[in-house]
């Protein structure tokens, strides 16, 4: 499932950089795009890119970002997912070629970027819109309190 990989993703991504740091509280995070039950990664080349767009065209689509913090000097650990669900409004042909060129949908999740050149992408969302970004930061900072931060 999307939610249990974006945080295996995330701690381990976050017990990597502890190894190097033995005195930190350390934050990482992994977003998923989910689109049909199916996990959506960076699109590989601009041809994946526009067909991805085209798909999500019109349509409701979630973003998934797993994020873990870790006290590596007592080693007190969390893990946790957000969802966010996105509703796209219907999309040009041109808009995604236009869009395409820039190359910033090979950069990202799910083949765009809302606070980029594909903010105009979205009519609705349901949901934390900074997730959408790439870290729900209202969950970050509730957890990071009890961190004592």
């Amino acid at each position: 499932h999307p939610m249990v990989l974006v945080k295996r993703i995330a701690l381990g991504k976050a017990q990597a950089v502890a190894l190097r740091h033995p005195n930190a509280l350390v934050i990482a995070a992994d977003t998923v795009a989910v689109f049909r039950g199916r996990a959506i990664g960076k699109p590989k080349n601009p041809r994946a890119a526009r067909t991805l767009l085209r798909q999500l065209s019109g349509k409701q689509h979630s973003l998934i970002t797993g994020f873990a913090i870790l006290d590596t000097k007592t080693g007190k650990a969390v893990v946790k997912a957000e969802e966010t669900e996105v509703w796209f409004r219907k999309l040009t042909q041109k808009e995604i070629n236009a869009y395409v060129r820039i190359k910033e949908p090979m950069t990202v999740a799910g083949g765009y970027a809302i606070q980029g050149g594909g903010s105009s992408f979205a009519e609705r969302i349901n949901g934390d819109f900074y997730n959408v970004v790439g870290l729900p930061l209202a969950k970050v900072v509730e957890e990071l309190r009890k961190f004592g931060v």
